[in-house]
């Protein structure tokens, strides 16, 4: 017997909270469907996958509006994508989310692929869906269109709100059409295609998910004191990735170290970072990769100079991680500018 295909819950939440915007009565019209209400379950449960594909033409004959999926997407950040968006928002680049994102589909959707394909230039962010029957393809249509404004708003993490990709392609007929899909407004769409995916070109997938202040001219010491005013506050990871910007110089950019200046244990630095998701070597390569694009963008530093300069011992080992971080060589990367 076959497993029965799941996703997360908070999927099918956002359906149902874009309906209740909407002034739908969400249970009513879900009931008539013979849909359970699984907006009532918790975010991070699994519940079938084929009662989530239908809840999207059920919604969208609901309101009238056939880019339904694209409106659950446009009302529901990143921010409540549960863990998977927490993960995301918490990559270092925009290559890095996308990555991300591939690690972590088929814990979203047990029939879900997501990859990297790449091109000339720049990857495809692709994406397929292997449940397809004939009953449900109409259906199908929806969800690829959520799915590929998910896609657009994790590289727009980076690229700004305005972002749009110039390529895309569509697994769904062109009478399905794209024209009114938002971000694909101006996009050269390929529909028929064996897979969904969008064009991420190289100097998009290099930009950071965020801008953090410059900590060059701070101490060792003040940035102790930073650390110890912000430690009872949410968000510790910028804070600790200053601090390592300012350690790597002193070449000392250790867990110890950082714990040392700021007057709290190891342990207890493990555990707040935890909570937060993420782990003290990926702030530290968050920080290091943010050293070496300062380096490269402003400086004329040879890239095994560039290399000691973040902590690696051998150039070779900096130039897998920057590729890893960013999708291109430190070379490449500097050529770009």
């Amino acid at each position: 017997m076959k497993a029965i295909p799941l996703i997360r819950q908070h999927h099918f939440g956002h359906i149902a909270s874009t309906l209740d915007a909407m002034n739908v009565d969400v249970g009513r019209v879900l009931c008539r469907s013979g849909i359970p209400e699984w907006q009532h379950c918790e975010p991070t449960d699994q519940i079938p996958l084929i009662h989530f594909i239908r809840a999207f033409e059920v919604g969208a004959h609901a309101v009238g509006d056939e880019r339904f999926g694209v409106v659950v997407v446009e009302r529901n950040g990143l921010e409540k994508f549960a863990s998977f968006g927490k993960a995301v928002r918490q990559s270092l680049t925009v290559y890095d989310a996308l990555r991300t994102s591939c690690r972590l589909a088929t814990s979203e959707a047990t029939t879900l692929r997501f990859w990297l394909r790449r091109t000339e230039n720049g990857v495809l962010f692709c994406r397929k869906q292997l449940v397809a029957t004939p009953d449900i393809q109409s259906a199908l249509i929806h969800l690829e269109r959520y799915t590929m404004s998910v896609f657009v708003e994790i590289v727009r993490l980076g690229a700004g709100p305005n972002w749009r990709p110039t390529q895309a392609y569509l697994s769904g007929p062109k009478s399905a059409g794209a024209s009114n899909w938002g971000a694909f407004e101006d996009t050269e769409i390929h529909f028929e295609a064996p897979f969904s995916a969008i064009y991420v070109p190289d100097h998009i997938l290099c930009l950071p998910l965020s801008v953090e202040g410059n900590a060059t001219a701070e101490s060792a010491n003040s940035v102790g004191s930073h650390l110890e005013e912000v430690w009872n506050e949410q968000d510790l990871t910028s804070t600790l990735r200053s601090a390592l910007r300012t350690l790597l110089k002193q070449n000392c950019a250790t867990i110890e170290a950082v714990a040392d200046i700021s007057g709290i244990s190891k342990r207890t630095m493990q555990r707040r970072l935890a909570a937060e998701g993420v782990l003290f070597r990926e702030v530290l390569e968050q920080a290091r990769y943010q050293e070496a694009t300062r380096y490269l963008k402003n400086s004329d530093n040879a890239i095994a100079e560039i290399s000691d300069f973040v902590g690696y011992e051998h150039p070779q080992h900096f130039i897998r991680a920057f590729r890893r971080w960013a999708g291109v060589t430190p070379g490449r990367y500097r050529t770009s500018l």
